[in-house]
């Protein structure tokens, strides 16, 4: 097992992992969110992280064995914590009703989604970023982030299917399409920072989503 593989075991459990951190620690970790979600891994500095928190930066290195495995520390929690029952049973009560329409749970779903996300965005933000550049990340981000909610929604369109709602297509090829198509939506939305009205942007994805772009004319 390496260090970093450490790192993710000692945190599997977020609000156990959480609860044992030190004043100390956790100043650290909150000054390391700032630093890397303003400048980025690489340019931050663990002597500005040691700054923001007030504590020497030798005490960095005696809670944290070097600038990564605090990076680690920051975004892995946010991960672990996305793919938590609690914050999943929304989506999943969401995904298993059979009754409402199917427009009303993809906006419901798109809304529910994007709160979650503005909750947990510094920190998400830093994963996405950090993605490119630390294999590490990208692994959890798929088992956490992707796999989670591509099985529940996959799921929900064979229900769907099968009750003759939607077209009978490749189920796993309609789960990529709508899974990255309400992802792009919510990680672009806070990533630019779009100011656009919410309400009319989720009803354009699903109706798209739904019916496609290309007007069909009815034959006469």
């Amino acid at each position: 097992m390496n260090d970093y593989d450490i790192v993710l075991k000692r945190m599997i459990d977020e609000f156990k992992y959480e609860e044992k951190l030190t004043e100390k620690q956790r100043n650290i970790l909150v000054a390391a969110q700032k630093v890397f979600y303003e400048k980025g891994f690489h340019a931050g500095s663990t002597s500005e992280i040691a700054r923001e928190a007030n504590v020497a930066e030798g005490t960095i290195f005696r809670h944290y064995k070097n600038k990564k495995e605090l990076l680690l520390s920051v975004v892995f929690p946010v991960l672990i914590k996305m793919a938590a029952p609690g914050i999943l049973k929304d989506a999943r009560k969401l995904l298993s009703n059979q009754e409402e329409p199917l427009e009303g749970i993809l906006e419901k779903l798109i809304k529910n989604r994007l709160q979650v996300v503005k909750e947990n965005w510094p920190r998400l933000k830093i994963a996405f970023i950090e993605s490119q550049y630390h294999p590490e990340i990208k692994e959890a981000m798929e088992k956490y982030l992707a796999n989670e909610g591509r099985m529940f929604l996959e799921a929900f369109l064979s229900a769907r299917v099968e009750s003759g709602e939607i077209k009978n297509k490749n189920v796993q090829i309609m789960t990529r399409t709508v899974f990255s198509t309400l992802a792009g939506y919510i990680i672009s939305r806070h990533f630019f920072e779009d100011e656009g009205n919410e309400e009319e942007e989720i009803a354009v994805i699903v109706d798209i989503l739904l019916h496609g772009l290309k007007i069909t004319s009815s034959k006469l």
